[in-house]
């Protein structure tokens, strides 16, 4: 008679993380076909749980939570065995299921096999924080984010909707779990949790008003650790906006009409946060003629305007006002404008052309006014005889009448006086008549020297 011993395998079974530490809280299920297809029906006796360990049935699986110990099972007959995660604890990844094979007391099947052990290690799950900032790295609420994601082996990673935490007053556009998770930015970050290992994309779809739409960040994984070449710093990745920038030509002209040189300006602004704009000099292309007396970088731009209109370039979305310092001779100094600068567009009530990206300040030329003065002087005349003659020279009138009677006429002078305002600086002329008394004492002599004669 010959006995025919089969040999059995006492299996451990390892729960691990990526560094070789035995992790607690996974739930798995071990099955398995006998060497003639039959499913293995498995005993409570067979288990023997690593320390925390938790049983929860036999028969046809064997089901278990993972403790901090390897489990044991005991007497495996030949056959084909799967291990398999049912869930993963928190912050680990589902592992992928472990085949193997047990014939003769030998166990194999690839390398999560070593002797009579089989581990199974899960990947750890990262949670990541995703901030929105501008480059004073205040935190920028509106932006529309969208992240996608590929696995080691190229397939497309999952994110699910119970995985986001959303910052204040974000918006999630995302309703179900997905290829791609997509939201809106609030005023705090948003964070993307239990994220497996993978390459990651960020794409901003749509910038808040203000603000240029940036490149996408490409950012990795690798067993809790994040890389990538821009934004990324521990497990947090900042994506920044620059603000949209715009060019604008400011001109300065008169009621008149054309460019009006020497008046001095002052442009100033505050952008989008309220911070004052600090303007580049390098940024500005003076008109022809013009002058920057601005020599450094401040929060301030003075110039003297030129033939042509000056151009300053780069400046953020915000308020700014124009303000002339002095006007040029002949021309009275305007009030101040203001005006927004807004998705790249200038708006405001007065000198602004939007659809030129022009900005006109304009100065009523200074008002002259003429008056005049009369002086009168009178001239008295004594005439003999009976003839009457008049004579007229300028505006002195002298009429020989009846005899023994005398003629008073009078000279009227008109003269021009100084403006009140005209020149600030300067002394008025002054006229005297005096052609007009030189003719008038001309006419009188005339006159007696006929009466002699007769």
């Amino acid at each position: 008679t010959t006995t025919t011993t089969t040999l059995v395998v006492n299996l451990n079974i390892s729960k691990q993380d990526v560094f070789g530490t035995e992790i607690n809280g996974a739930e798995l299920t071990l099955t398995g076909q006998d060497e003639n297809g039959n499913i293995i029906r498995f005993t409570d006796d067979q288990f023997t749980g690593g320390e925390g360990s938790q049983f929860i049935s036999s028969g046809d699986s064997l089901r278990w939570i993972s403790g901090t110990g390897e489990t044991k099972v005991s007497s495996l007959v030949n056959g084909s065995y799967t291990l398999h995660e049912v869930a993963a604890p928190s912050g680990y990844a589902v592992a992928t299921d472990i085949t193997f094979d047990v014939k003769d007391g030998v166990v194999s099947g690839g390398p999560a096999v070593s002797g009579s052990t089989v581990t199974m290690i899960d990947d750890i799950l990262t949670s990541v924080e995703v901030c929105k900032k501008n480059v004073y790295a205040d935190e920028v609420p509106g932006a529309q984010l969208t992240l996608t994601g590929t696995a080691p082996d190229g397939t497309p990673i999952d994110f699910y909707v119970n995985n986001v935490d959303l910052g204040r007053d974000a918006v999630l556009v995302s309703q179900t779990d997905g290829q791609s998770l997509t939201w809106i930015s609030g005023s705090t970050s948003t964070y993307v949790k239990d994220l497996p290992n993978g390459t990651y994309f960020i794409e901003e779809i749509a910038a808040p008003s203000g603000y240029e739409v940036t490149t996408i960040i490409e950012f990795t994984i690798q067993d809790g650790v994040v890389t990538g070449s821009t934004g990324i710093s521990d497990r947090t990745v900042t994506v920044t906006d620059d603000f949209t920038l715009t060019d604008i030509a400011i001109s300065k002209a008169s009621v008149l009409g054309g460019e009006v040189p020497g008046a001095q300006l002052t442009l100033t602004g505050t952008d989008l946060t309220g911070r004052p704009v600090v303007f580049d000099i390098d940024k500005v292309v003076m008109g022809t003629d013009g002058q920057l007396i601005s020599t450094e970088n401040s929060s301030s731009l003075t110039w003297i305007s030129g033939s042509d209109s000056t151009f300053v370039r780069d400046l953020p979305d915000g308020t700014y006002t124009l303000h002339e310092d002095a006007a040029p001779a002949g021309y009275d100094v305007t009030t101040d404008i203001v005006f927004q600068i807004i998705r790249g567009v200038i708006t405001g009530d007065v000198g602004v052309d939007s659809s030129a990206s022009k900005v006109t300040i304009t100065d009523d030329v200074l008002t002259t006014t003429t008056t005049t003065s009369t002086t009168t002087t009178t001239v008295t005349t004594t005439t003999t005889g009976t003839s009457s003659e008049t004579s007229s020279a300028g505006s002195t009138t002298t009429t020989k009448g009846a005899a023994g009677t005398t003629t008073t006429a009078a000279s009227t002078t008109t003269k021009p006086s100084a403006a009140a305002d005209s020149p600030r600086t300067g002394v008025a002329t002054v006229a005297v008549p005096f052609a007009a008394l030189a003719l008038a004492a001309a006419t009188a002599f005339v006159s007696r020297k006929r009466r002699e004669d007769e």
